[in-house]
């Protein structure tokens, strides 16, 4: 088996079937499809069977209780039988020769990770874009996109950049043997694990085509969601410094990492339900303030980042 794919699914029944189809008539045929429920309420479960009585391809696994996307996402890594594994959202949909370019790409490079470009679909449009604004690895100089590592970028493009799993591919031995792996049981996973595969990848080349079509502006689920995203982003932040601090790499990305966390943070802020935001500001807050000597110390010797030095004393209430 050359390529699992690894596809989460939660009450996913008015487009699964669009982005199960999107894999089934790929032009590489030698995959897997491994489809983690998690614990669908709809009809979801039953769709994914009529589909996998048709195709012994398809690997349906039920959870019993629900324990969000990273433990669907993990518990694929730990099923896949695949060399290279991929990851596709339940409402996305790969170009049809997505799998077919990824594994030529990927293995010609002989790397450890691949990305591709990726394009938008507005769910209330139905307008796709190309040029949409997200940045992700492919905007690495095209010297580099035969393969690059960490060191080879600025360290604030490793937390400035757009960090989805479903771009890319992954060589399943690299992740095993690096330990990459997602967090369970929480939102905001993507970060937690894209951000420790670059800084452990030997090698992670590009492929400049636009292979994955991404939906935006689907409404959300319930409050719920922005009541775990509220707590869950504090969790994602612990876990990336816990990674860095592991791999002996906090001081080399201490202020970018600190930096992303300021501006994150600001952004679920400005984006959670009104009834959230007080809690959340105060652990904003909280969790800032931990960092304040070291971030202003630095910018008031450093002038690279003006800006952004007058924004924290503007948080930090300082004139």
């Amino acid at each position: 088996m050359k390529v699992s794919v690894i596809i989460p699914t939660y009450n996913s029944e008015e487009y699964i079937e669009n982005s199960l189809k999107s894999v089934l008539e790929q032009t590489f045929s030698d995959i897997e499809i491994l489809i983690i429920d998690d614990c669908s309420c709809d009809n979801t479960v039953n769709i994914i069977k009529e589909h996998a009585k048709n195709d012994e391809r398809i690997k349906l696994i039920t959870l019993e209780k629900n324990c969000k996307q990273g433990f669907c996402r993990q518990k694929g890594i730990e099923e896949a039988k695949g060399e290279y594994i991929t990851f596709l959202d339940s409402d996305d949909e790969y170009d049809l020769t997505f799998v077919e370019k990824m594994y030529g790409k990927i293995t010609q490079d002989n790397a450890d990770m691949t990305v591709c470009k990726f394009k938008t679909s507005d769910y209330q449009t139905g307008e796709i874009t190309e040029n949409h604004g997200y940045r992700n690895y492919t905007n690495v100089p095209e010297k580099l996109h035969n393969g690059f590592c960490a060191d080879d970028l600025e360290p604030i493009a490793i937390f400035n950049t757009c960090n989805v799993i479903w771009d890319k591919i992954y060589k399943k031995s690299f992740l095993i043997e690096k330990d990459v792996r997602f967090p369970g049981g929480m939102y905001c996973e993507d970060d937690v694990f894209t951000i420790d595969a670059i800084l452990k990848a030997d090698k992670i080349s590009v492929l400049n085509l636009p292979l994955v079509c991404y939906t935006i502006n689907r409404p959300n689920a319930t409050s719920i969601v922005y009541e775990s995203v509220k707590n869950d982003c504090f969790k994602m932040f612990d876990l990336i410094e816990n990674n860095l601090i592991k791999a002996n790499l906090y001081e080399k990305y201490q202020i970018p990492f600190l930096k992303y966390k300021f501006f994150t943070a600001k952004y679920y802020y400005e984006t959670i339900s009104p009834e959230f935001k007080d809690e959340f500001n105060q652990k904003y807050h909280e969790t800032m303030n931990r960092h304040k000597e070291t971030l202003m110390t630095h910018f008031s010797k450093n002038f690279d980042d003006n800006v952004f030095y007058g924004e924290l004393k503007t948080f930090y209430g300082i004139n």
